[in-house]
C-alpha cells in the first residue's frame, strides 16, 4: 500500500514545492512597491504550516489534503492589489480596505 502510494506523495511534493516557489516570486516582487511594510516569508516555516495542516486534514477531511497553499489566482490579484498603496491594501497579512 505505501509503495503504490509513492506516486501520490511524489506529486503532491512537485505541487507544493512549485507553489512556494511561486509565491515567493509574487511576495518578492510586491515587496519594493512598499516599503512602509515587511514581507516577513519564511519557506520552513510554511512548510510547518502546510505539514501540520495536512496530518490534521489527513484525519477529519482525507480528500483535503491535496489543497495547496495558495490559489495561483488569487495570489496574483492581492499582490497586484497590494502595490498600489496603503489607499488600496493596508497590509498584505489582512485585505483590509482602508
Amino acid at each position: 500500500m505505501f509503495i503504490k502510494a509513492l506516486p501520490m506523495v511524489f506529486s503532491a511534493y512537485i505541487i507544493l514545492f512549485g507553489e512556494m516557489i511561486q509565491a515567493q516570486a509574487f511576495l518578492e516582487d510586491a515587496a519594493p512597491s512598499r516599503p512602509d511594510e515587511l514581507i516577513d516569508y519564511n519557506p520552513n516555516r510554511s512548510h510547518m504550516i502546510f505539514g501540520l495542516r495536512n496530518m490534521i486534514m489527513s484525519i477529519t477531511g482525507p480528500d483535503l489534503t491535496m489543497c495547496g497553499p495558495l490559489w495561483a489566482a488569487m495570489q496574483v490579484v492581492v499582490c497586484d492589489r497590494y502595490k498600489h498603496g496603503r489607499k488600496s491594501m493596508d497590509s498584505i497579512n489582512g485585505h483590509i480596505y482602508i
